[in-house]
């Protein structure tokens, strides 16, 4: 999901809502849950691709860490 208007402080706001909503749709009905990984770009990378990929890896590295996690970070282009 790109938001393309949501800055650093926004994120995580927006990134509690969009999980507690997964929650409430679950509604214990199954056993699933959700990992969210999320990069604010503050300069912009040089392709989706890369936003995808930067996503998708802490997505990862918060399943290591023990799953229902929000891993959020900021990438300024360095």
């Amino acid at each position: 999901m790109l938001l393309d208007d949501t800055d650093a402080t926004m994120a995580p706001k927006v990134l509690a809502v969009i999980s507690e909503a997964i929650n409430e749709a679950v509604d214990g009905e199954w056993t699933v849950g959700s990992t969210i990984g999320a990069v604010t770009f503050t300069v912009a990378p040089a392709s989706v691709d890369f936003m995808v990929r930067a996503a998708d890896g802490l997505m990862f590295n918060g399943k290591q860490e023990g799953r229902g996690r929000i891993i959020h970070e900021v990438w300024s282009g360095e």
